[in-house]
């Protein structure tokens, strides 16, 4: 590979932003679709026949995001802003190199995503990036992993970012909480509607 542009100050702030970013993906749809407990008591209604399109939209979305991080430092002549960028030309110490590969590696073993065959791997390549017939003329579903293994992938990740915000931005790499803020917000809404519509129907 030819030399290409080293890591600075402004593509270890992007690369930040892209692991906020798809960690807001991933807690979004964990929030409303795995640790909802409204969704049990939605009933027959709207909200929950919309919440029930939306769920699928969101997933793909947070398992696009989480394999698009994987990708090459460079495809098809273009560099990709990556976890592999960023350790090859992260210009690092012997240390740091060793714990971000490390790092890889066993976020790669919590959620393979370069594995064409299983995991999100299997996913991104056959439903998320293409419509394998085979997959959608059987409903086959893809891209599944151990319970507990995204949130282990996402602190694994965190560690990745701190090590690259620390060296270029000067500061801790930190999640939006907001996300989750947000989406217990948006379920408040939808508990107080649910609620008035029952206060409605014993009138």
């Amino acid at each position: 590979m030819s030399a290409r542009r080293a890591v600075d100050a402004q593509v270890a702030e992007k690369f930040c932003d892209l692991c906020r970013q798809t960690h807001v993906a991933w807690t979004i749809h964990r929030k409303l679709f795995e640790d909802n407990p409204l969704l049990s008591r939605l009933g027959r209604s709207r909200a929950l026949d919309f919440l029930r399109r939306l769920n699928p939209i969101t997933q793909e979305y947070a398992l696009h995001e989480i394999v698009k991080l994987h990708d090459p430092a460079e495809q098809f002549g273009r560099e990709n802003l990556t976890i592999e960028y960023v350790i090859q030309f992260g210009q690092w110490d012997p240390q740091s190199l060793r714990r971000l590969n490390d790092l890889r590696l066993e976020m790669e073993t919590l959620l393979p995503v370069k594995d064409k065959a299983q995991g999100i791997g299997a996913a991104r390549n056959r439903v998320l990036s293409h419509n394998d017939l085979e997959a959608v003329l059987n409903d086959q579903t893809l891209g599944s992993f151990p319970l507990g293994a995204d949130q282990q992938y996402f602190e694994k990740l965190r560690e990745f970012a701190n090590i690259v915000s620390e060296r270029w931005l000067s500061g801790p790499f930190v999640y939006d909480d907001l996300a989750e803020a947000d989406v217990q917000g948006f379920l408040g809404l939808l508990e107080n509607e649910l609620q008035a519509r029952r206060a409605l129907e014993q009138n």
